[in-house]
Protein backbone atom coordinates (compact mmCIF):
# COMPACT_ATOMS: atom_id res chain seq x y z
CA UNK A 1 0.00 0.00 0.00
CA UNK A 2 1.68 3.37 -0.61
CA UNK A 3 2.68 5.81 1.90
CA UNK A 4 1.11 8.98 1.75
CA UNK A 5 3.63 11.70 1.88
CA UNK A 6 3.84 14.57 4.54
CA UNK A 7 2.49 18.31 3.44
CA UNK A 8 5.98 20.32 2.24
CA UNK A 9 6.24 22.30 5.27
CA UNK A 10 5.33 19.75 7.65
CA UNK A 11 8.12 17.71 5.53
CA UNK A 12 10.50 20.58 6.22
CA UNK A 13 8.98 20.58 10.17
CA UNK A 14 10.50 16.83 10.99
CA UNK A 15 13.85 17.27 9.35
CA UNK A 16 15.62 18.15 12.53
CA UNK A 17 13.44 15.58 14.84
CA UNK A 18 15.01 14.32 18.20
CA UNK A 19 16.46 10.64 16.86
CA UNK A 20 15.43 7.70 18.72
CA UNK A 21 18.36 7.17 20.21
CA UNK A 22 19.32 6.36 24.13
CA UNK A 23 17.39 8.25 26.85
CA UNK A 24 18.99 11.81 26.88
CA UNK A 25 19.43 13.47 29.72
CA UNK A 26 16.82 16.58 30.09
CA UNK A 27 18.39 19.95 28.69
CA UNK A 28 19.60 17.91 25.37
CA UNK A 29 18.81 19.25 21.76
CA UNK A 30 16.91 17.93 18.90
CA UNK A 31 18.81 15.72 16.53
CA UNK A 32 18.93 15.77 12.81
CA UNK A 33 17.69 13.13 10.58
CA UNK A 34 15.49 12.10 7.65
CA UNK A 35 11.36 13.23 7.86
CA UNK A 36 8.83 9.89 8.26
CA UNK A 37 7.01 9.06 6.39
CA UNK A 38 3.24 9.77 7.46
CA UNK A 39 0.39 6.93 7.21
CA UNK A 40 -2.85 7.85 7.51
CA UNK A 41 -5.24 5.63 9.86
CA UNK A 42 -7.22 4.50 7.21
CA UNK A 43 -4.70 2.53 5.68
CA UNK A 44 -3.66 1.23 9.41
CA UNK A 45 -7.71 0.13 9.67
CA UNK A 46 -7.31 -1.76 6.53
CA UNK A 47 -6.08 -4.43 8.94
CA UNK A 48 -7.20 -3.29 12.16
CA UNK A 49 -10.89 -2.76 11.06
CA UNK A 50 -12.07 -5.23 13.45
CA UNK A 51 -10.46 -4.64 16.73
CA UNK A 52 -9.59 -1.22 16.54
CA UNK A 53 -11.77 0.18 14.09
CA UNK A 54 -15.25 -1.12 15.48
CA UNK A 55 -14.59 1.83 18.37
CA UNK A 56 -12.32 4.06 17.03
CA UNK A 57 -15.51 6.57 16.04
CA UNK A 58 -16.21 6.56 19.62
CA UNK A 59 -12.26 6.84 21.30
CA UNK A 60 -11.24 9.65 22.80
CA UNK A 61 -8.28 10.32 20.67
CA UNK A 62 -10.57 10.34 17.25
CA UNK A 63 -12.43 13.23 18.86
CA UNK A 64 -10.11 15.82 19.85
CA UNK A 65 -11.58 17.52 17.34
CA UNK A 66 -14.96 16.58 16.09
CA UNK A 67 -18.08 17.42 13.49
CA UNK A 68 -20.47 19.79 15.23
CA UNK A 69 -23.59 18.65 15.19
CA UNK A 70 -26.85 20.53 15.30
CA UNK A 71 -28.11 18.87 18.39
CA UNK A 72 -24.89 19.46 20.71
CA UNK A 73 -26.16 21.20 23.85
CA UNK A 74 -22.67 23.53 23.68
CA UNK A 75 -23.94 24.84 20.46
CA UNK A 76 -27.19 25.45 21.30
CA UNK A 77 -26.08 27.47 23.64
CA UNK A 78 -23.99 29.48 21.53
CA UNK A 79 -26.65 30.05 18.81
CA UNK A 80 -28.84 31.75 21.51
CA UNK A 81 -25.84 34.09 22.02
CA UNK A 82 -24.82 34.95 18.31
CA UNK A 83 -25.15 34.41 14.69
CA UNK A 84 -21.91 33.21 14.12
CA UNK A 85 -22.88 29.85 15.85
CA UNK A 86 -24.09 28.74 12.00
CA UNK A 87 -20.57 29.00 11.16
CA UNK A 88 -19.45 26.42 13.45
CA UNK A 89 -18.16 23.51 11.44
CA UNK A 90 -16.26 21.72 14.30
CA UNK A 91 -15.58 21.23 18.18
CA UNK A 92 -12.82 20.87 20.55
CA UNK A 93 -13.09 19.86 24.25
CA UNK A 94 -16.29 18.69 25.91
CA UNK A 95 -18.34 19.10 28.60
CA UNK A 96 -18.31 22.89 30.00
CA UNK A 97 -14.77 23.55 27.31
CA UNK A 98 -15.80 23.17 24.47
CA UNK A 99 -14.75 25.42 22.09
CA UNK A 100 -15.80 26.26 18.36
CA UNK A 101 -13.68 25.86 15.35
CA UNK A 102 -14.35 26.65 11.71
CA UNK A 103 -12.26 25.68 8.62
CA UNK A 104 -9.75 28.38 7.56
CA UNK A 105 -8.18 26.42 4.72
CA UNK A 106 -6.48 23.31 4.28
CA UNK A 107 -4.95 22.04 7.78
CA UNK A 108 -6.15 24.99 9.40
CA UNK A 109 -8.68 25.82 11.72
CA UNK A 110 -9.78 29.49 13.35
CA UNK A 111 -11.11 29.46 16.97
CA UNK A 112 -13.78 31.08 18.71
CA UNK A 113 -12.94 33.78 20.81
CA UNK A 114 -13.74 33.54 24.93
CA UNK A 115 -13.01 37.09 25.44
CA UNK A 116 -15.54 39.91 24.40
CA UNK A 117 -17.60 39.88 21.36
CA UNK A 118 -17.34 36.69 19.52
CA UNK A 119 -14.66 36.87 16.67
CA UNK A 120 -13.36 34.43 14.42
CA UNK A 121 -9.09 33.99 15.19
CA UNK A 122 -7.13 32.52 12.82
CA UNK A 123 -3.79 32.09 15.01
CA UNK A 124 -4.52 31.13 17.86
CA UNK A 125 -5.51 27.43 17.36
CA UNK A 126 -2.09 26.74 15.52
CA UNK A 127 -0.07 28.41 18.36
CA UNK A 128 -1.73 26.72 21.32
CA UNK A 129 -3.80 24.19 20.56
CA UNK A 130 -3.02 22.04 17.13
CA UNK A 131 0.07 20.56 18.87
CA UNK A 132 -2.10 18.37 21.29
CA UNK A 133 -5.62 18.29 19.12
CA UNK A 134 -4.32 17.49 15.93
CA UNK A 135 -1.75 15.23 13.56
CA UNK A 136 1.67 15.70 12.65
CA UNK A 137 1.93 19.28 12.96
CA UNK A 138 4.49 22.18 11.48
CA UNK A 139 5.30 24.22 14.20
CA UNK A 140 6.23 26.50 11.85
CA UNK A 141 3.17 27.05 10.06
CA UNK A 142 0.60 25.46 12.73
CA UNK A 143 -0.79 23.56 9.58
CA UNK A 144 -1.77 19.98 10.86
CA UNK A 145 -1.88 16.84 8.63
CA UNK A 146 -5.23 15.51 9.56
CA UNK A 147 -8.31 17.00 12.42
CA UNK A 148 -7.95 15.18 15.75
CA UNK A 149 -5.05 12.34 16.38
CA UNK A 150 -4.61 9.61 14.04
CA UNK A 151 -2.67 6.48 14.71
CA UNK A 152 0.41 7.95 14.03
CA UNK A 153 0.56 10.08 16.81
CA UNK A 154 1.00 7.01 19.41
CA UNK A 155 2.70 4.49 16.77
CA UNK A 156 4.78 6.36 14.73
CA UNK A 157 4.96 5.38 11.40
CA UNK A 158 5.47 1.44 11.59
CA UNK A 159 7.86 -0.31 9.42
CA UNK A 160 6.19 -2.80 6.80
CA UNK A 161 7.37 -6.11 8.02
CA UNK A 162 5.12 -4.97 11.28
CA UNK A 163 2.31 -6.97 9.38
CA UNK A 164 4.31 -10.57 10.24
CA UNK A 165 6.47 -8.87 13.31
CA UNK A 166 3.61 -6.97 15.43
CA UNK A 167 6.27 -6.06 17.62
CA UNK A 168 8.20 -3.76 15.15
CA UNK A 169 5.48 -1.03 15.76
CA UNK A 170 6.14 1.41 18.79
CA UNK A 171 3.26 0.29 21.75
CA UNK A 172 2.02 -2.63 20.23
CA UNK A 173 1.27 -5.04 23.09
CA UNK A 174 3.87 -7.29 21.79
CA UNK A 175 6.25 -5.06 22.22
CA UNK A 176 7.96 -4.25 25.60
CA UNK A 177 8.97 -1.01 25.46
CA UNK A 178 11.34 1.13 28.10
CA UNK A 179 9.38 3.37 30.38
CA UNK A 180 10.89 6.31 28.92
CA UNK A 181 10.12 5.72 25.62
CA UNK A 182 5.99 4.78 26.67
CA UNK A 183 6.02 7.99 29.05
CA UNK A 184 7.59 10.64 25.98
CA UNK A 185 4.31 9.22 23.83
CA UNK A 186 1.77 9.48 26.64
CA UNK A 187 3.59 12.95 27.86
CA UNK A 188 4.04 14.60 24.45
CA UNK A 189 0.34 15.64 24.61
CA UNK A 190 -1.12 14.58 28.25
CA UNK A 191 1.69 16.78 29.56
CA UNK A 192 0.58 20.11 29.83
CA UNK A 193 2.43 23.35 31.18
CA UNK A 194 5.89 22.88 29.10
CA UNK A 195 7.43 24.64 26.09
CA UNK A 196 9.48 23.61 23.28
CA UNK A 197 12.69 25.15 23.38
CA UNK A 198 13.45 25.21 19.88
CA UNK A 199 9.77 26.26 19.05
CA UNK A 200 7.99 28.38 22.40
CA UNK A 201 5.23 26.77 21.07
CA UNK A 202 3.17 24.75 24.16
CA UNK A 203 3.99 21.36 22.69
CA UNK A 204 7.25 19.50 21.84
CA UNK A 205 8.57 20.28 18.47
CA UNK A 206 8.61 17.50 15.81
CA UNK A 207 8.17 14.92 18.32
CA UNK A 208 7.27 11.20 16.60
CA UNK A 209 7.00 8.14 18.70
CA UNK A 210 10.40 6.70 19.29
CA UNK A 211 12.09 10.04 20.32
CA UNK A 212 13.06 10.82 23.97
CA UNK A 213 10.47 14.08 24.28
CA UNK A 214 13.06 15.52 26.88
CA UNK A 215 15.09 16.37 24.36
CA UNK A 216 13.34 19.35 23.58
CA UNK A 217 10.07 19.99 25.94
CA UNK A 218 10.66 21.51 29.03
CA UNK A 219 8.62 21.14 32.02
CA UNK A 220 8.67 21.91 35.62
CA UNK A 221 8.68 18.86 37.50
CA UNK A 222 9.35 20.73 41.10
CA UNK A 223 7.30 19.89 44.42
CA UNK A 224 6.01 23.63 43.74
CA UNK A 225 4.84 23.20 39.97
CA UNK A 226 3.09 20.17 41.45
CA UNK A 227 1.42 21.88 44.13
CA UNK A 228 -0.18 24.43 41.56
CA UNK A 229 -1.31 21.99 39.29
CA UNK A 230 -4.98 20.45 39.22
CA UNK A 231 -5.44 16.88 39.83
CA UNK A 232 -5.45 15.51 36.18
CA UNK A 233 -2.11 17.57 35.44
CA UNK A 234 -0.38 16.54 38.67
CA UNK A 235 -1.14 12.74 38.55
CA UNK A 236 0.74 13.25 34.88
CA UNK A 237 3.66 15.44 36.45
CA UNK A 238 4.19 13.01 39.39
CA UNK A 239 4.59 9.88 36.83
CA UNK A 240 6.67 11.30 34.44
CA UNK A 241 8.94 12.86 36.88
CA UNK A 242 9.40 9.17 38.52
CA UNK A 243 9.81 7.07 35.41
CA UNK A 244 12.65 10.33 34.91
CA UNK A 245 14.57 9.77 38.14
CA UNK A 246 14.54 5.87 37.34
CA UNK A 247 12.30 5.63 40.44
CA UNK A 248 9.08 3.47 38.79
CA UNK A 249 8.30 1.69 35.90
CA UNK A 250 4.46 2.34 36.12
CA UNK A 251 3.64 4.31 33.06
CA UNK A 252 0.40 5.65 31.49
CA UNK A 253 -0.24 2.32 29.68
CA UNK A 254 -0.11 0.46 33.47
CA UNK A 255 -3.58 1.54 34.19
CA UNK A 256 -5.05 3.13 31.07
CA UNK A 257 -6.67 0.57 28.21
CA UNK A 258 -6.49 3.03 24.74
CA UNK A 259 -8.74 1.18 22.52
CA UNK A 260 -10.48 -0.68 24.68
CA UNK A 261 -11.23 1.48 27.90
CA UNK A 262 -11.20 0.02 31.08
CA UNK A 263 -10.15 0.35 34.69
CA UNK A 264 -9.26 -3.06 34.97
CA UNK A 265 -5.52 -2.47 35.43
CA UNK A 266 -6.15 0.77 37.30
CA UNK A 267 -7.32 -1.71 40.24
CA UNK A 268 -4.55 -4.14 39.91
CA UNK A 269 -1.92 -1.87 40.64
CA UNK A 270 0.14 -2.16 43.78
CA UNK A 271 -0.28 0.80 46.76
CA UNK A 272 2.21 3.57 45.42
CA UNK A 273 2.66 6.97 46.57
CA UNK A 274 1.15 8.55 43.40
CA UNK A 275 -1.98 6.58 44.46
CA UNK A 276 -2.81 9.40 47.13
CA UNK A 277 -3.17 12.62 44.48
CA UNK A 278 -6.34 11.71 44.03
CA UNK A 279 -7.26 8.64 47.00
CA UNK A 280 -7.16 9.42 50.60
CA UNK A 281 -4.51 7.51 52.82
CA UNK A 282 -5.42 4.91 54.93
CA UNK A 283 -9.44 5.12 53.62
CA UNK A 284 -11.13 3.18 51.24
CA UNK A 285 -10.36 3.71 47.67
CA UNK A 286 -14.20 4.90 46.95
CA UNK A 287 -13.02 7.81 49.33
CA UNK A 288 -11.43 10.58 46.62
CA UNK A 289 -10.53 13.60 46.88
CA UNK A 290 -11.73 16.44 44.35
CA UNK A 291 -10.62 15.97 41.04
CA UNK A 292 -9.72 19.19 39.20
CA UNK A 293 -8.78 19.21 35.33
CA UNK A 294 -8.27 22.55 34.64
CA UNK A 295 -4.56 23.79 33.17
CA UNK A 296 -3.54 27.59 32.05
CA UNK A 297 -2.44 25.79 28.76
CA UNK A 298 -6.24 25.19 27.70
CA UNK A 299 -7.90 27.81 29.18
CA UNK A 300 -6.87 31.03 26.90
Amino acid sequence: MPERAWLPAVALAFTTCAAPAGPAAPGGGPVARAAPAFVSGDECLFCHREKVGAGWEREAHNRTIRHALGDEPALRALRAETPEADRVGFLLGAGDRVRFLKEAGFGRFSLLSKEGPPAWDDHRFGTSCAGCHTTAVSPETGRFEAPSLDCFVCHGSPPREHTERPEAAFLSPRRSDPARTAVSVCASCHLRGGRSRSSGRPWPDRFVPGDDLFRDYEIDLSDAALARASTADRHVLENVRDVLRGDGRTTCLSCHSVHRPSHARHRRLPEAESCFTCHVRGAPLSERRPFTRGSPVCEQ
